[in-house]
């Protein structure tokens, strides 16, 4: 069991991933005046079919780990008791994202079934103000346990059962009610500042939580998270000390970016 709670992270993939996706988020979003007319999209589900290794490793990782040792009854029971460990939180989302793409890519039926129980079953641990959190209501936002870094990922993992397994509108609900909840907790004294939540120096991976925001503000089409993604961006620059998105749109090379290496707590 051990080896399911090893919580980490490659930082230059989170920071290259958050530079990504803030260049898109304030091109389109934060200056207003910028259209933009050449959208991509993801083909449709089936579209393409692997052969080969990389086939093998994906069928090999459906059945011997989404189908397989994945303990989702203990993941989601984090959020009911709590956790253990340090970040213990992110292990239901980071599965259940695999298990959404897989579920895309094959359409396999006993997948689809794993994933909708576990879903039903994390939607039964939320709390009375709305959250889905390893902390109890009264130590929300939590800091160095990683709370904002966990409920990242509990969004994650419900937008992509919504948008690749199946769009339930009690999910859709769920997340709002989330979402909001976030909202009332973080933002400008008397709230949270969000630079000052999270275990590394300049807790870089709260301001994470700008992806399932604006990832729901593209399916709701709700202007307080598009504004809950600006504060994000501007009060703070993705970190504590350092404008990541700044640099980013300065063609600052991500590996060149300033900011000190987030490291898990002991």
């Amino acid at each position: 069991m051990k080896s399911f709670f090893k919580s980490g992270c490659s930082c230059k993939g989170l920071v290259l991933a958050l530079g990504l996706f803030c260049v898109s988020a304030s091109a389109v979003e934060f200056r207003g005046d910028v259209e933009v007319l050449d959208t991509q999209y993801p083909l449709s589900s089936g579209s393409v079919q692997l052969s080969g290794y990389l086939e093998q490793n994906i069928q090999n990782s459906i059945e011997h780990w989404n189908k397989g040792v994945i303990p989702y009854p203990k993941f989601v029971e984090f959020f009911r008791t709590g956790r253990p460990q340090f970040a213990l939180g992110e292990m239901w989302g980071k599965s259940v994202r695999s298990g959404c793409m897989f579920y895309r890519y094959t359409r396999d039926p006993e997948l689809k079934k794993i994933m909708a129980e576990t879903v039903r079953d994390l939607l039964s641990a939320e709390r009375a103000n709305g959250s889905i959190s390893c902390m109890p209501v009264e130590m929300q936002p939590d800091s160095g346990g990683g709370d904002l870094w966990e409920r990242k990922y509990v969004l994650l993992g419900l937008e992509e059962y919504y948008e690749q397994v199946e769009a339930d509108p009690e999910v859709l609900a769920c997340m709002v009610r989330q979402a909001d909840c976030l909202i009332s907790q973080i933002g400008e004294p008397p709230k949270t500042p969000i630079t000052e939540l999270g275990w590394s120096p300049n807790h870089i991976e709260s301001s994470t939580l700008l992806e399932p925001i604006m990832r729901l503000y593209k399916l709701t089409g709700y202007p307080r998270y598009l504004e809950f993604a600006r504060y994000i961006v501007e009060v703070g620059g993705g970190s504590k000390g350092y404008n990541l998105f700044q640099q980013a749109l300065d063609n600052v090379p991500p590996q060149r970016w300033e900011a000190p290496i987030p490291r898990p707590m002991k």
